[in-house]
């Protein structure tokens, strides 16, 4: 049982025992008059009970929402782990020039991303490099792949992708680290 309602359980077991207490004080032989006392300890003892279950439902639904909020932030520092994971795959595999796997890795990412929590999506409006970095990162690796010459991505752009995979993954560990902080 709750800290609430072992309090709201000795306010009326006090308000019996003040009732009996009293009933000598305030109770008289007329009949109607003893039965209004009682009903009004009745009503009395209700009243106790009443607030004390709005009071008990008041914390046990705050406990909720901070169990809630725990299990986002722990499923965001996952998800942003998993988008930094991915997104050094998608280094990796560019520098054995597997564009095709590296595509899929930053699409995976990018999913990731979107299944972060409505407060960290909230974050990542408000960082307005992320999307357009992702964005530029996908089109460099598209045009890698579907470059009708044999020859491979261009220096500028490995460098131009190394940078902006950089730059997304500091955002994420910033948005994890806020996230692991609130």
């Amino acid at each position: 049982m709750s800290h609430v309602r072992w309090t709201y359980l000795v306010a009326t077991l006090l308000v019996c025992a003040s009732l009996v207490h009293l009933k000598g004080e305030w109770g008289n032989s007329d009949s109607i008059n003893v039965f209004n006392y009682w009903c009004g300890g009745a009503t009395l003892v209700a009243l106790v009970v009443a607030i004390g279950e709005i009071v008990h439902a008041g914390t046990a639904g705050k406990a909720v929402r901070k169990a809630f909020s725990r299990a986002a932030h722990q499923q965001a520092k996952v998800l942003a782990i998993e988008v930094i994971s991915l997104i050094d795959d998608v280094s990796s595999k560019v520098q054995r020039k597997d564009y095709s796997a590296a595509l899929r890795a930053l699409q995976m990412a990018r999913r990731f991303l979107a299944r972060l929590d409505a407060r960290y999506a909230k974050d990542l409006t408000q960082h307005p490099s992320l999307t357009p970095l992702l964005n530029d990162a996908e089109m460099i690796i598209l045009k890698a792949i579907h470059n009708t010459t044999s020859a491979t991505m261009s220096r500028e752009a490995r460098h131009t992708l190394s940078d902006h995979l950089v730059r997304i993954k500091s955002s994420v560990e910033t948005l994890e680290r806020r996230g692991v902080e609130e």
